[in-house]
């Protein structure tokens, strides 16, 4: 008997992405059917996969007119689409399902791959609780990818450990192994000189990624050394960056890449890996460079300090502090035996301990039960 999933998906670009393709990639498909309801963007990554795709227009961000449309079209789908179990990725999509959800008694699993919203407002941190703990609480089943968010839930009161799970993300350490990239050409096409250091960030780019600290931290390093920095991935706040580069004066050593689907020959191109982040759930990009044997540099937020333990398998240092991140890069920049001792230790931590088939092997163990209680 086939087992009818579905997956409801915002936007998913990132670690996000990459997650739900490792999913829809190693599900058994002569065991489970997956069926992906969202947005067109999102459905390029299973476009090559036995995934059976709905579109599902979810907005990124919350739109009354637009929402309520996807609302009536989710709740038809979850009413007459026959599935045994609905999982939602991202905390946009978990509120759509949990409103549509008195369509089904089918078991609901959410997977939030961030930290949840928490304002600084005492009546707005109180409401946002209550509409949290709703929609936690509707559901099924929770699934958090770190430690860290699985820690907050239960100190904010959200929901119960006994309906919480923490499986952490997992990749396919062979795709980021050294493989046959010419990086001395790619780093001549972007103006790299041969004796520059290359400093890579991949991630969304939006203000909670830290990019104007590495910005900043790029004005100290400059005037240091031969360094040159080179970010992967779009967002709104892009065209931002790429103006406080240029009043800066960091054009020249600065690349802003766009989107990118060739992570690994980034990472093989790159010396080492940063990631400044405010906040964090569990960043596939960080398990990434870690398998592709780079050293890294990242701040101690969310479920980064489970993946790196400082001075073993990376550097942390705290956030929104441009000139210490300054002062980190440069130290590992200019000490060749300690960036080697970090990553030898990063690749042996990812590959024993974060591949995507004990993540898959995990989540599906929490869909059988589920489903045997039902």
């Amino acid at each position: 008997m086939c087992i009818r999933l579905l997956f409801v998906a915002r936007p998913a670009v990132g670690g996000m992405a990459n997650h739900i393709r490792s999913l829809c990639t190693l599900i058994d498909p002569a065991r489970y059917s997956i069926t992906l309801a969202c947005p067109a963007s999102t459905a390029d990554l299973i476009s090559d996969l036995p995934v059976s795709y709905i579109p599902l227009p979810i907005a990124d961000r919350l739109s009354p007119p637009a929402d309520l449309r996807v609302l009536g079209a989710l709740y038809r789908l979850m009413r007459q689409g026959d599935y045994d179990l609905a999982h939602t990725h991202g905390l946009k999509a978990a509120l759509l399902a949990t409103l549509a959800y008195r369509a089904t008694k089918v078991p609901l699993v959410i997977t939030l791959h961030n930290r949840l919203p928490e304002p600084r407002r005492k009546s707005l941190r109180i409401l946002t609780n209550a509409v949290l703990r709703w929609v936690l609480k509707t559901a099924t089943h929770v699934v958090v990818v770190s430690q860290a968010q699985a820690d907050e839930i239960l100190r904010r009161r959200l929901l119960a450990s006994q309906r919480l799970s923490v499986i952490p993300n997992g990749i396919s350490p062979d795709a980021f192994t050294a493989h046959a990239v010419d990086a001395d050409r790619v780093r001549q096409s972007w103006g790299i000189p041969p004796d520059g250091l290359l400093i890579l960030m991949v991630g969304r780019m939006i203000a909670a990624k830290g990019v104007e600290d590495l910005l900043t931290a790029a004005q100290v390093l400059v005037r240091q050394g031969n360094y040159y920095f080179a970010l992967a991935g779009a967002g709104p706040d892009l065209a931002g960056f790429r103006q406080v580069a240029q009043e800066t004066g960091l054009t020249e050593r600065v690349r802003f890449l766009g989107y990118r689907d060739d992570i690994a020959t980034l990472l093989q191109c790159a010396d080492i890996f940063v990631l400044p982040s405010y906040s964090e759930g569990m960043p596939l990009t960080v398990l990434e460079a870690m398998a592709a044997g780079k050293p890294i540099v990242a701040t101690r937020v969310g479920g980064i300090p489970e993946l790196i333990e400082h001075d073993v398998t990376g550097v942390l240092v705290e956030p929104r502090q441009p000139r210490i991140l300054a002062a980190a890069l440069h130290h590992l920049a200019q000490d060749p035996a300690r960036r080697e001792r970090l990553s030898r230790a990063a690749k042996t931590h990812v590959t024993t301990h974060f591949t995507d088939t004990e993540m898959v092997r995990r989540l599906l163990l929490v869909y059988q039960q589920l489903l045997a209680r039902h």
